[in-house]
This record gives C-alpha cells, structure tokens and sequence, in this order.
C-alpha cells in the first residue's frame, strides 16, 4: 500500500490518487523499478483537497482517519509505503511507533524499513513524490528507493 498526502488538484478533479504531476514521477518509479500498481492500493491520508494545496493539518488528518483504518483493515497491507512526512508521522501516531522515528526528518527516514511487530506489517518511508518532483538531487534517490523496495518485498512477503 502506498499512502501519500492528500490530493492535489488533478486528483481532487478525476478522483484518483497521484495522477498529476506528482503521480507521473511516482508511477515513472514505480515502472522503472517493476513495480505493478495494479498490485498495489495507493491512497491519501486526507481525502480532500486541503485550501491552497496546504499541508494537511491535525483535525483534517484526525477527520479522516476513520475511512483510512477502515481501508487498512480491509485491505490488510503487509508493507505500507508512507510517502512523505505527513503519511509517515500519520502512521506513527495512530499505530504507536514513533520510537522509530526519533525526531529524524522524512529525508533522513526515506528508504529505511523498519517492521512494526504488533502489526504485522512493514513500514517503507519515501519522500513525497512531490519533493522528488521539485528536487533532481532527490528524484535519484526517490527512484533508488523503488528499486529496492522491489528487491526486498518477496522477503519481507516471507515474514508477515
């Protein structure tokens, strides 16, 4: 499961996660690393379009929780693949594993795995596809990241 921010605005009009902008650099990877998406669910921690594409904050975090744990519990992801610090720190809170994280920025976390035992579940942060969008130095990193998350998931598949 590959859980992103919120929608931007051609999300927010077509009614899909990550098709913009944005979503051609996380698809691109996602490809170049052979990742079928198909496979995959990818989503957003807030489901509406935040005013001024703003960050999310806290309440519309917290108001949309509810739908994202249902999905959670339907879908009952093995790896889940925050994509960015608001997915991640979202994550964290809910499911109590902020040891994890310290007080270290996504940049220092993205594509370092870490398994979450009372769940059950891996956690792969990567940056948001946006931030590789705007940063070159980054988009390397961001692609690096897929191709290493293709590499380990049939192991992790194993564990859980």
């Amino acid at each position: 499961m590959f859980l992103a921010e919120a929608p931007g605005e051609s999300e927010d009009q077509q009614g899909q996660p990550l098709i913009g902008k944005t979503g051609h650099i996380f698809r691109n990877a996602a490809e170049r690393a052979e990742i079928d998406l198909k496979k995959c669910y990818v989503s957003h921690c807030v489901r509406c379009r935040p005013p001024e594409n703003r960050t999310p904050n806290p309440d519309e975090v917290e108001a949309c929780w509810p739908w994202v744990l249902k999905t959670l519990q339907i879908i009952k992801p093995r790896i889940i693949v925050p994509l960015g610090d608001t997915a991640l720190r979202t994550l964290a809170y809910k499911f109590g594993f902020q040891k994890f994280l310290r007080k270290d920025k996504i940049t220092n976390l993205a594509g370092k795995p870490f398994y979450v035992e009372d769940r059950k579940f891996y956690v792969f942060p990567m940056v948001h596809p946006s931030y590789a969008a705007r940063r070159r130095d980054v988009r390397e990193a961001f692609r690096a990241h897929f191709v290493y998350l293709k590499e380990a998931i049939p192991g992790w598949l194993i564990r859980t």
